[in-house]
């Protein structure tokens, strides 16, 4: 490999818990602030505030001073078995039965004597799903003595006080919550699809639908329109719709949407809608309903995720990424796709100890008969590391990101709150035309091929 491009890679920074970082993750995870949330003192009661939650209780929470619980979000990030007076080698038998261990799982001890947390990263076919469908599989489990959460109707303890010890001897010696949280991101993912003897669920989660494309405006639209409210006359339903947009792309609950939406008109109409000078409040909730499940059903038929969730699943990647990339590519317009394809895949599963990706995705990014050769360069600049598949035929070789830039989803690029579909709209929303034409002749292409790459891009 030349020096030249060596000096554009990233190095490896040594492994620290950045505790700004680490909070960010943590509320990304695990907290949905909105519309409310309760809060507990040791030996008190759950107190529901009646407001949105900010970070003081959930630092609170983290050192111990009280306790935080939290309404679910539509598409959880987490999910908890939540054992009640049962002994732990009753425990390990269920767990056993699901075919959990410490990679997919992490048991921590609860507030109640016998009390326990099972904690996993539930994702069905593959796919990010909805709390409705992950309640829906997880009908029978009363049966075996423990609840599911997170519930539709119920807020659940937020994880990670200091008192929540995690218990597998592989975790028992994390010593706060940082730690715990790295740790558990760097779970593997659960599918729900394997669990056995489970009834046959809904099967429009088991068909290979393309994701379908949403017009960039309805996220910063409804976020203008939830903040300041109406602002013509003759806007309302329409309006209603970019805020219900909204609400559903930063993943709340439908019933909660239906709830803030209906507040949000009474408090900020603006006198500019006649049903609501006329008080028509029965009509207009009805048509909020209609709206809400409408939009939460077609998103969700069409794999249209919430953003986060979007963001995650998808992938993100950042302009100090593009520029390593573009380097390491010495302008190849094919290997810049490539690459672009693989980090972008990578950057929000960095933390996990191997990342598996499927060999049909390499092929689609590259072909059957490149994306080998590309994989190898990285392995030449020490950027990745290969091992074989615990899956043979069904995923490329597991690989291990060891020298590559910092995962920072704040720097990522997006169009809207989302990740962009083509790498055309990521370079033209991170570069001007003459920057990006400047970086490919640095990185090796010549003049009248760096004119034509951006020609087709800009």
């Amino acid at each position: 490999m030349g020096k030249a491009n060596q000096n554009y890679l990233p190095t490896n920074l040594s492994k620290t818990f950045d505790e700004e970082n680490a909070f960010n993750e943590y509320i990304d995870t695990f907290v949905q602030r909105l519309p409310r949330y309760a809060i507990k003192f040791k030996k008190g009661y759950w107190c529901t505030k009646q407001k949105p939650l900010k970070n003081i209780p959930i630092k609170a929470h983290l050192t111990g001073i009280y306790y935080v619980s939290v309404l679910p979000k539509w598409y959880p990030l987490h999910c908890a078995f939540d054992f009640d007076n049962v002994k732990k080698i009753d425990i390990e038998k269920i767990r056993d039965k699901f075919e959990f261990d410490w990679t997919n799982s992490m048991l921590c001890s609860s507030e109640s004597l016998n009390g326990f947390h099972l904690m996993f990263k539930p994702i069905y076919n593959g796919k990010p799903l909805t709390i409705k469908l992950l309640q829906d599989i997880f009908l029978f489990a009363k049966i075996n003595n423990f609840e599911v959460f997170p519930q539709i109707n119920k807020t659940f303890r937020l994880p990670f006080s200091p008192d929540q010890i995690c218990l597998d001897f592989e975790y028992k010696n994390l010593k706060d919550w940082k730690e715990q949280l790295y740790w558990f991101n760097n779970l593997n993912l659960y599918d729900l699809k394997n669990l056995k003897n489970i009834p046959r669920q809904q099967t429009i989660f088991d068909l290979e639908k393309p994701i379908q494309k949403q017009k960039i405006g309805t996220y910063q639209i409804g976020k203008e329109l939830f903040k300041n409210g109406l602002i013509t006359s003759n806007s309302r339903h329409n309006s209603q719709f970019y805020v219900l947009s909204y609400l559903y792309r930063s993943n709340i609950l439908p019933k909660i949407a239906i709830e803030m939406c209906y507040a949000w008109l009474r408090n900020k109409h603006n006198g500019f809608s006649k049903e609501v000078n006329k008080g028509n409040w029965r009509t207009i909730n009805g048509e909020i309903k209609r709206q809400t499940k409408n939009i939460y059903k077609y998103y969700e038929d069409n794999c249209f995720y919430p953003d986060q969730i979007h963001n995650n699943f998808n992938g993100y990647i950042t302009k100090t990424d593009i520029k390593s990339i573009v380097m390491i590519s010495k302008g190849n317009w094919s290997e810049i796709k490539f690459y672009t394809n693989f980090f972008n895949y990578c950057n929000p599963r960095r933390e996990r100890i191997f990342i598996d990706i499927h060999t049909d995705k390499l092929i689609k990014w590259s072909s059957r008969e490149t994306y080998l050769k590309r994989l190898d360069k990285l392995k030449q600049y020490g950027i990745i590391r290969r091992w074989n598949s615990y899956a043979n035929g069904k995923f490329s070789k597991s690989i291990k990101i060891d020298k590559w830039h910092k995962n920072d989803p704040g720097q990522a690029i997006l169009n809207d709150n989302r990740t962009p579909d083509t790498l055309k709209e990521i370079i033209k929303l991170s570069y001007k035309l003459e920057e990006f034409k400047a970086l490919l002749q640095q990185a090796g292409t010549k003049r009248t091929t760096a004119i034509e790459i951006v020609k087709r891009i800009y």
